[in-house]
């Protein structure tokens, strides 16, 4: 019987998880399958009207 492999972590916090495998966002999981590339974005928050 094969041992199951170790997901690598690439990045961890208390609300997303990140492996070689998926994504987990709060209580959602995606597949990291046929992902090709990625970009890091920041949106801003909007300044409130006083």
């Amino acid at each position: 019987m094969e041992t199951p492999q170790q997901e690598k972590v690439f990045y961890q916090d208390t609300n997303v998880t990140v492996t070689q495998s998926r994504f987990i966002a709060g209580s959602n999981t995606y597949a990291m399958r046929n992902i090709s590339s990625v970009s890091l974005f920041k949106i801003e928050r909007a300044e409130q009207l006083q």
